[in-house]
């Protein structure tokens, strides 16, 4: 009989570990640049005419990385909820051999 691996070896989880910390730099990162985004768009839009093409862009820019950061919630959660789902995926398929 063969027996089943255990995780008993310091490390072998490092790698979940690593992808968890990866995935909150991103998340992270992505929250800072829509921040700095957001606010040389709301300042780049005082320098333009009222309802001048280039005016009305950075307006569409602005409303568009505000809905962003509504649901950076939800894209965090995804992004969770898919290492978990993974983690657990790759446990059963590693118990099985």
């Amino acid at each position: 009989m063969e027996k089943k691996k255990s995780f008993s070896k310091k490390g072998e989880l490092a790698g979940w570990s690593a992808l968890l910390t990866g995935g909150a730099i991103a998340v992270l990162v992505a929250v800072m640049v829509v921040v700095f985004g957001l606010q040389f768009l709301t300042e780049t839009q005082s320098t333009f005419t009222t309802n001048s093409a280039a005016y009305n862009a950075t307006g569409d820019g602005i409303t568009g990385l505000a809905r962003f950061t509504d649901n950076i919630g939800l894209i965090s959660l995804a992004i969770v909820l898919a290492v978990v789902i993974g983690l657990v995926v790759g446990l059963f398929a590693y118990n099985r051999r």
